[in-house]
């Protein structure tokens, strides 16, 4: 560390003291600099955990290496500003120097006529900002040793959410009743081709997207703006795509019980409907109404799909409040809820619609307010 600081703000430079953030695979700290006069008083470090070096090699993070490329992205196309701290220095053996932006202003309890503008922008800046420049990024994965996206085999990395996603498609499909026609059932497969084909292959203008927006830990509040934290799950996908978990909700944990439960917030569409504006007006993505309702009720539909395949995919993992069936009948019952404005997709929207009419399992309860996890 000491020697990154070094190099980054000149000899003289060294750690006074060291506030510890964050006991997670990226540990990050507060140092507060002794240094020559003009460096700041403290950054920020992200690094991988001690015990994961070895003498006279790299650790292997992923998750450090993948946000390293999103941070050295962003500011080798001058994206930060007003969006993340800076980047201020890194080294291969696995250090990420940033700018510290002072205490972070998060969580505050806010009403949706306040969040929702204050997210729409952030996520505006970041797609906007990114459009139409994947090669360079991917250029960057390369350079870090990273193979494709569509590889990407960590948890929740894009290639376990694609099979994730094939998962709940069966499931889903699996619902229709065996009396439905044979033109039904040939319809059904279309759509959810044509779903999939949208989130997995767009064929619209892509942007970099965070894919991890459904809670408040990766953000923080400066004055009015709220600001992006832990980019190791970014990749460019269609823009529209980070929306979902906001807008649906995602399996959360408790950290103080370890349960798990799907978080809900009910999010208005109005995010959706600001970030349009947005995308429109300051960076020119301008979306014909059914090629905009198409995009995003796809990625709804998809999103939808990988948390129903996760429930099966991580079963054995979870301690559930309530089954697993009341869990599938509140991600249906929220998928729902926010295509019900929409008009594609018909026979999918037909089935999720009659499925969440179906009971609850016989020992399922109803979440009280207290399982509720805020965004």
């Amino acid at each position: 560390m000491t020697e990154l600081l070094v190099a980054v703000f000149g000899s003289g430079t060294r750690i006074a003291h060291r506030q510890p953030l964050s006991r997670r695979a990226a540990c990050v700290s507060r140092l507060f600099l002794g240094r020559p006069s003009g460096n700041p008083g403290s950054v920020i470090i992200k690094h991988v955990p001690a015990e994961r070096f070895v003498p006279g090699a790299v650790p292997d993070a992923p998750e450090f290496r993948e946000e390293q490329v999103v941070h050295r992205f962003l500011a080798g196309i001058g994206a930060e500003s007003g969006l993340k701290p800076a980047l201020l220095g890194f080294d291969p053996a696995g250090l990420l120097l940033l700018e510290d932006l002072g205490p972070i202003g998060n969580p505050v309890a806010r009403s949706f006529a306040e969040l929702v503008p204050r997210l729409a922008r952030a996520m505006a800046r970041l797609h906007g900002r990114t459009l139409d420049q994947e090669t360079t990024y991917l250029e960057l994965r390369r350079q870090a040793g990273l193979g494709p996206v569509a590889t990407d085999g960590r948890y929740h990395g894009v290639m376990r959410e694609a099979e994730r996603a094939a998962d709940g498609r069966a499931g889903l499909a699996s619902m229709v009743s065996p009396w439905e026609t044979p033109a039904v059932r040939r319809t059904l497969e279309r759509e959810f081709d044509a779903v999939v084909a949208l989130v997995e292959n767009y064929p619209g203008r892509r942007a970099l997207i965070h894919d991890d927006l459904g809670n408040a830990r990766q953000t923080f509040e400066i004055g009015t703006e709220t600001y992006l934290l832990d980019f190791e799950y970014s990749h460019y996908a269609p823009p529209f795509y980070e929306l979902t978990k906001t807008l649906l909700g995602k399996f959360e944990t408790n950290t103080e019980t370890g349960e798990y439960l799907l978080a809900s917030p009910k999010m208005p569409l109005a995010l959706a409907e600001q970030h349009r504006v947005l995308m429109n007006r300051d960076y020119g993505l301008r979306l014909a109404d059914e090629e905009w309702e198409e995009t995003l009720a796809a990625c709804l539909i998809y999103a939808a799909l990988t948390l129903l395949g996760n429930l099966a995919a991580t079963g054995h993992r979870r301690t559930l409040r309530g089954s697993v069936q009341d869990d599938i009948n509140r991600i249906l019952d929220r998928l729902t809820l926010v295509l019900r404005p929409f008009r594609p997709f018909a026979v999918i929207r037909s089935i999720v619609t009659r499925y969440r009419a179906a009971p609850a399992a016989p020992n399922a309860r109803k979440l009280s307010s207290a399982d509720a996890v805020s965004t």
